[in-house]
């Protein structure tokens, strides 16, 4: 499914596509599950130099392929990703029939008019997500100093009540946009741009808060659990329909973990928390700071971008592994070679897990393996068929199962 970003404006978009020019569609070729465009050209405002021009889209609007019609006359914004490459244009560009262009041919059309120069632009935002609710909090970002360097100058300019800023009369070329942030801040994402000559870059800048919580993981001997996932899940009872997510860390060699970009809430800290035991981390559920129950966790209440650290947890000793073995057969008790075996824990137990695979045997037996007071449910799969499901909590001395297909 074709899923786009809101266009970006017309001096934007013309900046960053290779070609751009009004033309009429000739013919409508496939070449492979793509279709090639030929049009005539009827105006070029920038990259055509011929009166005739070929450009390829996807074969369907599910891969955001732009559905052209023979004798129609199309405003087309075209890319190519090398030089030499064929031109081609998507869904997700500012393509579209010339009649519905207005907009974008009141700036071409007046390109010869404006002045000389080019605008980086945008609009600063803070953005933090309630882990509660899965809604993301944004406010803009008034009073912040946002950077503009390229081409040997550098600007500096304050953002204004609505978080917007704005820079003119640049010089064609490559600049970088930064943000100048406290430390409790952060902008993940590196902004460089390319500008021409009468054109734009729409810069959004989202600010995020930078809040830590970081800690050691130790086993019940002590020594650093390394690699292990840890978890920091909302406080909050979810709303009704709503899952509660939650964000993961892994721990280092030494056990210590670091979670970054922490919004403002009310947390839980532990070890399978949210995600059920697995063979990678086979330890009972743990709440900070080293507790069975939620009841009894220490709730980590985090403002914006606020630090916390030392939060070291001690685990409880690994669940036993338990082995499942057992036998695909066919309904005359034959044995099934190659059938596929899924273990997976069973949803009563409330939590996200991960589901194991086994293959059968020569001789139609499969040994999985699970963990000590789990409770999974087991089927085979062979080809189109499947067994029932038989629910099974493996103990040390559990007797062999049978998985019967239906053929």
């Amino acid at each position: 499914m074709c899923s786009c970003l809101p266009p970006k404006p017309p001096c934007h978009e013309y900046s960053n596509a290779s070609a751009v020019f009004a033309g009429l569609v000739t013919s409508i070729s496939n070449n492979k599950g793509e279709y090639l465009v030929r049009f005539t050209v009827v105006r070029a405002y920038k990259g055509i130099d011929g009166e005739e021009v070929e450009v390829g889209t996807a074969g369907s609007s599910a891969a955001c392929g732009y559905g052209f019609a023979d004798g129609e006359r199309y405003l087309v914004y075209a890319y190519r990703r090398s030089e030499g490459e064929r031109l081609s244009t998507n869904l997700c560009t500012r393509t579209c029939a010339l009649a519905w262009a207005n907009d974008d041919l009141e700036y071409l059309d007046n390109l010869d008019k404006a002045a000389p120069g080019s605008t980086i632009h945008g609009i600063a935002k803070l953005y933090a997500m309630d882990l509660g609710t899965m809604t993301g909090v944004v406010r803009p970002m008034a009073g912040m100093t946002v950077a503009i360097e390229g081409e040997d100058r550098r600007f500096e300019i304050v953002t204004d009540s609505e978080g917007q800023y704005s820079v003119g009369a640049l010089r064609a070329g490559s600049y970088e946009i930064r943000a100048a942030l406290p430390a409790h801040l952060r902008d993940t994402v590196e902004h460089k741009v390319n500008v021409v000559d009468r054109g734009c870059a729409e810069v959004e800048l989202i600010i995020r808060p930078d809040g830590r919580v970081s800690g050691k993981i130790v086993d019940s001997e002590g020594l650093p659990a390394a690699r292990k996932k840890v978890e920091l899940i909302s406080a909050d009872p979810p709303k009704e329909h709503v899952h509660r997510f939650g964000l993961w860390a892994h721990a280092d060699q030494e056990g210590h973990y670091e979670f970054e970009l922490v919004p403002p809430g009310r947390y839980l800290l532990g070890i399978n928390i949210d995600w059920a035991p697995s063979r990678g981390n086979p330890y009972p559920p743990t709440y900070y700071p080293g507790v069975a129950d939620s009841p009894e966790a220490q709730v980590v209440v985090m403002g914006e971008g606020t630090r916390m650290e030392r939060f070291d947890i001690m685990l409880p000793p690994k669940l036993a592994e338990r082995r499942i073995r057992g036998h695909v057969v066919r309904r005359d008790g034959s044995s099934v070679e190659g059938a596929k075996v899924v273990c997976e824990i069973s949803p009563a137990y409330g939590k996200s897990a991960e589901s194991g695979y086994g293959d059968t045997y020569i001789d139609g037996r499969f040994d999985v393996c699970g963990l000590d007071g789990l409770t999974y449910l087991i089927k085979g799969r062979f080809e189109s068929l499947s067994t029932g499901q038989l629910e099974v909590k493996p103990s040390e001395n559990m007797e062999s199962i049978k998985l019967v297909l239906p053929f």
